[in-house]
């Protein structure tokens, strides 16, 4: 073989290596771009809480202002807890997003936890593998579809749908207001991977389900309307610039507004391992958004009598005193006669 037939098959064979080269790049660029599309929640990852709630008008806020005012003077010492049907709806997709019966029980031990005035009852649990309720997002037929099969109860019962949302999506809710002219859209979806042990972290604690439910009883975010006007329209919660991510210390987004963003608060976007609490002025709105909307009018039961103490036994005495006057008496003339 001469030396240019040589330097020709080296050629050869370099380019036959730089077409597989080429071929495996585009392969993979190919997938990746798939995946993304069929994927996001899996490869986009989580980077911030993504919540699909509507954005409140201004003639829905100044509604919700007048339901504060009407309750206003509501005993806010009483003791009795509202008690919630729940139903909880889990979807699969073959062998994608089952939960085991401990991790739905877990989710709701976190939700009694997180709300004082309420107390989640699960009535039923469904399980349906369907794939057209799987990768929805909000208003979409599969999401309309799955609530007019599965919803069960009325306004005052609380309806969550656990399955496959896109677009990086966390969950979402409806407001109270909406239940009496749309009952079956009525509840709660969330990520079937958001619950306690799944894989959407830093959003698997089970608070993204706490976060949606607090909307579903009426709250805003609490950086809603930024640092201007009435925000989340709640008192104790301090005004907050925009959203929160991760679990920042010692923020102050709005700094002529008196106190510290509440970064723990359910209502903001922080991690789940941030978020521990409601303030005392969200938990009364929820409980009047629930008087006003969902309850049946029914008054929470009250709490049993605290039983009388038993009553003591009077004072045994041996004899009264006309009976130990005699006794003297007698032990007198006995002595003298």
């Amino acid at each position: 073989m001469t030396q240019n037939q040589i330097q020709h098959k080296i050629r050869d064979n370099w380019n036959k290596v730089l077409d597989s080269i080429f071929l495996i790049m585009r392969v993979y660029i190919s997938v990746t771009v798939f995946a993304a599309f069929l994927l996001p929640s899996c490869v986009a990852g989580f980077t911030e809480r993504r919540c699909a709630m509507h954005d409140p008008n201004e003639e829905e806020k100044e509604k919700a202002l007048r339901v504060m005012e009407l309750h206003k003077n509501d005993d806010e010492t009483r003791t009795q807890k509202f008690t919630v049907p729940t139903y909880w709806h889990t979807i699969n997709k073959g062998k994608d997003g089952k939960l085991l019966d401990a991790t739905i029980a877990k989710s709701i031990d976190i939700l009694n936890k997180a709300f004082t005035d309420f107390t989640f009852d699960v009535k039923d649990i469904t399980t349906t593998d369907n794939g057209s309720y799987w990768g929805i997002k909000p208003g979409s037929s599969g999401e309309r579809s799955m609530k007019n099969k599965l919803r069960q109860g009325g306004c005052d019962a609380l309806n969550i749908y656990s399955t496959d949302l896109v677009s990086g999506l966390l969950g979402w809710a409806t407001f109270p207001d909406w239940c009496a002219g749309s009952q079956k859209d009525d509840g709660v979806v969330i990520l079937y991977s958001s619950v306690p042990g799944g894989t959407a972290a830093p959003y698997n604690l089970g608070d993204t389900l706490t976060h949606e439910v607090g909307h579903w009883l009426g709250l805003y975010h609490t950086f809603e309307g930024g640092c201007n006007g009435d925000g989340d329209q709640v008192d104790d919660t301090p005004a907050v610039k925009t959203s929160n991510s991760g679990c920042p210390k010692k923020i102050d987004s709005c700094p002529n507004d008196d106190g510290k963003d509440l970064v723990e608060n359910f209502m903001d976007y922080t991690d789940d391992s941030c978020m521990d609490s409601f303030t005392k002025g969200q938990e009364t709105r929820m409980t009047a958004f629930w008087k006003e909307y969902r309850s049946d009018g029914s008054p929470p039961p009250p709490n049993p009598p605290t039983p009388n103490p038993p009553t003591p036994n009077p004072p045994t005495t041996s004899k009264n005193p006309t009976q130990m006057m005699n006794v003297q008496i007698t032990r007198l003339s006995s002595k003298l006669f």
